[in-house]
């Protein structure tokens, strides 16, 4: 039996490990905590006086509503993590397909936006569902993302498109993230299907590892793709409800 790739963290050189899951901590959290502050701020100069801060309490308030959703946004995500790293595959949930990629891609807009990137999202049917734990398929969508944001950053901003797609494949619900970044020998393609291969110096590519066990624990699986003429799709298999 092959091993899980989060089990076999232990053995891969703590340190490194340590290192890449507090990397992935760091993204995740870094967006809404700056948010956070950014509001907070905001309320700071108001009660203060300050003449570019328009004096008004309503719009302290909603200032404050909204730094308190951002502190939402930065628990679910911890308890997301946590979830994934430590504790085992919860009942899964019949979900809406939909609803689980927004959520997901939440997390990336606002980097999506800063590099001048296009979102492509499409849901066929609308109303397509999977069996689920949303909150590990969330992370694992949006770590497919984050990765194909990374892909495209350096192209042309005409471009800079990551698509993200799901329908009815056969018997399953399959997710497809794709990008156009750089062309992938077939070597690298197929080595970016071991357990912490990364293209990233220093990195150890956990956040793949994670997405494959998140497949595997539904029942499902991840397989990388070479597009033409360049880039890479990713699929995320899961099951359908009866």
């Amino acid at each position: 039996m092959d091993e899980d790739p989060i089990e076999a963290l232990s053995e891969a050189g703590r340190p490194a490990v340590l290192g890449e899951v507090c990397g992935l901590f760091a993204h995740e959290l870094s967006q809404p905590l700056a948010a956070c502050r950014n509001y907070v701020e905001t309320v700071g100069a108001v009660l203060e006086g300050s003449p570019i801060a328009p004096r008004s309490a309503e719009s302290a308030g909603l200032w404050l509503r909204e730094a308190s959703r951002q502190l939402d946004r930065s628990l679910q995500i911890l308890e997301r993590l946590r979830s994934v790293m430590h504790a085992p595959v919860e009942a899964l949930r019949e979900t809406s397909v939909a609803e689980v990629l927004d959520a997901a891609c939440a997390d990336e807009r606002p980097a999506i936006a800063a590099a001048g990137v296009r979102l492509d999202m499409q849901v066929a049917p609308s109303s397509l569902r999977a069996l689920v734990e949303a909150s590990r398929v969330q992370l694992a969508v949006a770590e497919l993302v984050a990765n194909a944001l990374r892909a495209v950053r350096g192209l042309p901003p005409a471009e800079r498109t990551v698509e993200v797609a799901a329908a009815r494949s056969g018997s399953r619900v399959e997710i497809v993230v794709a990008d156009g970044g750089l062309t992938v020998s077939d070597e690298l393609l197929e080595r970016m299907n071991e357990p912490f291969f990364s293209t990233r110096p220093k990195k150890f590519g956990l956040g793949l590892s994670i997405v494959r066990s998140v497949a595997h624990g539904h029942g499902g699986a991840l397989c990388i793709e070479r597009r033409v003429p360049q880039g890479l799709r990713f699929r995320l298999q899961l099951r359908q409800p009866d």
